[in-house]
């Protein structure tokens, strides 16, 4: 079991852009390499400093800063004894503390994680990988960890397996327990976050401030002598109805009903004549 936060963060940055290999032993001069590829500076002396503070080893950044490695015998049989192969298909995440779980994930999400933002059509936190298993494993931790919800799909026509994390709660779950510490993808979640619209209605009090927010906000049926109110939330309607009664105007609430994507909305209706209590 990994108790040591730094070490959880190393053993996440090399299940996902890392490695640890060695030559064949058929081959006479021998290597041992340990390293995270990635191109993200950041991410790279993040690696570098907890290697030293786990290990007493600094790894070197490479001047194309596009890896951090270091060559070493001991530290490849202790992590490849510790923890078995680090190879794609084949790692597997080891057993962890709540806290060391945060800063695995963090790591492993900062490597191979992205975030998609197109405002209110597509937000999302998303991984690939050819190996379903290492996948399953990080989908359960989060959610019996932190409750965040997500799903796995199969890539079509590829050997490799897509998971998104979707929908304003889990985005925010992730971002208060894991999130991000690549600056771009850290500033990507908030985002996602900052593009969702707040459908809690602010309803004036005042007489002629409410009877302005009526006109903008009701739709008029004409053919029915109605004005309709929309919302996904009842609790908004809610009020609204309580706030005409004041008025002594008569309204309804039905729902809940579906729009053609499935998304569920509620709607007040009032006839249209009924407002006029509110200009006397």
């Amino acid at each position: 079991m990994i108790s040591n936060e730094n070490l959880a963060a190393i053993h996440g940055y090399l299940c996902s852009d890392g490695y640890v290999i060695t030559n064949p032993i058929t081959q006479k001069h021998k290597y041992y390499y340990i390293a995270l590829r990635n191109k993200n500076i950041t991410l790279l002396k993040d690696f570098q400093k907890k290697c030293n503070i786990v290990f007493g080893i600094k790894p070197i950044i490479s001047k194309q800063i596009d890896r951090c490695k270091i060559q070493n015998k001991k530290l490849f049989i202790r992590l490849t004894s510790e923890f078995g192969s680090f190879y794609s298909h084949e790692w597997k995440m080891p057993t962890m503390n709540k806290k060391s779980l945060r800063r695995w994930m963090r790591a492993y999400f900062d490597c191979d994680g992205w975030v998609r933002v197109l405002k209110a059509k597509d937000r999302k936190i998303g991984l690939e990988s050819v190996n379903e298993g290492g996948l399953k494993e990080i989908q359960s931790a989060l959610l019996h960890n932190f409750s965040i919800k997500s799903n796995i799909n199969p890539k079509k026509g590829r050997k490799i397996y897509a998971m998104n994390i979707c929908g304003k709660d889990n985005l925010a779950l992730f971002k208060n327990h894991i999130g991000f510490l690549h600056p771009e993808k850290s500033k990507k979640l908030e985002d996602a976050l900052d593009s969702y619209m707040d459908y809690n209605w602010s309803i004036p009090q005042e007489r002629g401030k409410l009877l302005q927010f009526i006109l903008q906000k009701g739709r008029k049926r004409e053919s029915r002598n109605e004005i309709r109110f929309y919302s996904i939330l009842k609790k908004n309607l809610l009020l609204l109805n309580a706030l005409l009664q004041k008025y002594n105007i008569r309204s309804k609430i039905f729902g809940p009903w579906k729009n053609n994507w499935g998304s569920e909305y509620f709607c007040l209706i009032v006839i249209s004549d009924e407002i006029d209590k509110i200009r006397r």
